[in-house]
């Protein structure tokens, strides 16, 4: 949940871009708003560590359909609901393995499969 705004362009009635916390999380925002200029819609959180999520929002919340890129690599695209991992997603690691399925409460739950990737090189 976001706790602090600073909006430092302006940009449409629905469109903005401000610094931001969001979870202790500093960062920036782009994307659209509510009445309240809070982020409600498409929208990108870029986080100075170095995580960026893009996709949909609900007063501030990830909600819907998004995109987390972690820093270190690893990837989830899938269905958020109430800012947390829920419905059905998808989990790339940094070394190439994923798991497809099912998300309760940010946790795998339910059906779900995890395929490795390997790869060796040849001498």
């Amino acid at each position: 949940m976001i706790n602090k705004i600073k909006i430092i362009y302006g940009g449409s009635n629905q469109t903005k871009s401000f610094e931001y916390t969001f979870d202790d999380k500093k960062g920036t925002y782009q994307g659209n708003v509510n009445e309240k200029n809070i982020p409600h819609g498409k929208g990108t959180f870029k986080f100075e560590n170095g995580d960026i999520y893009e996709g949909d929002l609900q007063n501030g919340k990830r909600h819907g359909n998004g995109k987390y890129t972690y820093s270190h690599g690893d990837i989830y695209e899938g269905e958020y609901k109430d800012d947390i991992q829920n419905g059905q997603g998808k989990y790339t690691y940094s070394d190439g393995s994923i798991y497809e399925g099912e998300y309760k409460d940010s946790f795998k739950n339910g059906k779900g499969k995890r395929s490795e990737e390997h790869t060796s090189e040849l001498q």
